[in-house]
């Protein structure tokens, strides 16, 4: 796979046209609109399938549109710096796709190019450290993990730190070049944190995550300490809803503005995008592979007017979006959920707006989102749960979990994104669904 991409790796790249970011960015060069997009989906299906106790890097994708000769000019359109901490310098893992179609080969290439230097970079750091100050080091790691039979620390070199760490400032930290795991001095290291075998957190390992949060949570705290954030995350999701609304309105006794701000912050996704709903165009053929029958496409705006097409896997979900969308626009503040299910006929007239399709193809469509018969006969629950699901996970990929909250509808939720952030064409525009 490293020939098939020509992957290689340079300790020193010059007259890159974007920054490379510190915290293991993978940049991926490339003039197509919707490569983000792409981006996002791959970054969901491979690099949130990694098993964060495991690897020893937390990845991010982003894509980046340069000049059209640089991939001529530099010889690759993917790179990804990694850090040497021990040493300061930086090492860069560049790759070459053609197609992409290829890109999630490409990208699983490089992430395990950069775990295997990744590695070899600790194993050299750990070794030198432990050749210079012997007698420390084995103190060190005796303070933190007891002996190997207890903890499984070493490998079959005796040396290697599991691969929990997330880099060798969370393993080594010593103003004069000396290696002392962050726990023989007071902070314990992440690496003796969960039973890795039994893939189970502890009572302990749940003390010592909490009692070691700073103050104020930062995004590069919770990446830099991925066992942490791991524990508070499957903490709070064993958690059900009632017991969540609880603890927040405990909470709200001690801190001022609590609800109010959690409340704000689920809404900042408004301040970032907009809903834009265009008439095809062939000037989109670039960006999108028309649906022959489309008459409309949805587009996610940004703060910068870049517009990313909202491509949702089933037809009625789109139609049961853009129903959310035009009674937003129309009534404003005074707007609620919808009962889609005894909607039937403005879901006719949405959809016939949005895509060719014949009536008696529509009627079922809606026959089948209200309820289905089993082959055996058997009533059973429509497909309404299933385009909810598909909207809110096309959302999610799109933005995150929180910036996308303001736009995800059904079940109680309407749109919160405001009229003065939907654009819908005119004959849309004056339909009435409530």
């Amino acid at each position: 796979m490293n020939e098939l991409f020509d992957i290689r790796i340079q300790a020193n790249i010059e007259g890159i046209p974007f920054d490379t970011q510190p915290e293991v960015t993978i940049h991926v060069v490339g003039n197509s609109p919707d490569l983000q997009q792409k981006l996002n989906m791959i970054e969901m299906e491979i690099i949130g399938g990694i098993d964060g106790s495991n690897a020893y890097n937390s990845y991010f994708l982003h894509a980046e549109q340069p000049p059209e000769d640089f991939k001529e000019e530099f010889g690759w359109n993917i790179i990804c710096r990694i850090e040497d901490i021990a040493s300061g310098s930086r090492l860069y893992i560049t790759a070459l796709y053609d197609k992409e179609e290829d890109l999630d080969m490409a990208i699983s290439a490089v992430i395990n190019e950069a775990e295997t230097e990744t590695r070899k970079l600790i194993e050299e750091g750990l070794i030198k450290v432990a050749i210079k100050d012997p007698e420390g080091f084995k103190e060190a790691v005796d303070d933190v993990f007891g002996d190997d039979e207890d903890y499984g620390y070493y490998d079959e070199f005796g040396i290697l730190p599991s691969p929990g760490f997330d880099s060798f400032d969370d393993v080594c930290a010593n103003d004069e070049g000396g290696c002392y795991y962050e726990a023989a001095i007071g902070y314990p290291s992440q690496s003796s944190i969960g039973n890795k075998a039994q893939g189970k957190i502890t009572a302990k390992d749940r003390t010592t995550a909490f009692s070691n949060l700073p103050e104020r949570l930062s995004e590069a705290f919770m990446k830099d300490n991925a066992a942490y954030a791991a524990i508070v995350d499957d903490t709070f999701a064993s958690y059900s809803a009632e017991e969540m609304r609880a603890l927040l309105r405990e909470l709200s006794k001690r801190y001022r503005n609590l609800y109010k701000n959690a409340y704000d912050t689920s809404l900042q996704g408004v301040t970032k995008y907009e809903l834009v709903l265009h008439p095809w165009d062939t000037k989109y053929s670039r960006t999108i592979k028309k649906k022959s029958n489309y008459h409309y496409y949805l587009f996610l705006k940004d703060l910068k007017g870049n517009e990313r097409p909202i491509l949702f896997k089933h037809n009625p979900s789109y139609c049961i979006y853009v129903m959310y969308m035009v009674d937003r626009y129309h009534r404003k503040e005074e707007v609620t959920d919808l009962s889609i299910k005894t909607m039937k006929d403005k879901f006719k007239t949405i959809y016939k707006t949005l895509i060719y399709e014949d009536d008696e193809k529509i009627e079922d469509l809606f026959k089948g989102m209200v309820s289905r018969t089993t082959k055996s006969g058997n009533l059973r629950e429509g497909r309404y749960g299933e385009y909810i699901k598909d909207i809110h996970n096309t959302l999610e990929s799109m933005m995150d979990e929180v910036n996308s909250i303001p736009f995800k509808v059904g079940f109680g939720r309407y749109l919160q994104v405001p009229p003065e952030k939907i654009t819908l064409p005119q004959n849309l525009a004056k339909i009435e669904i409530v």
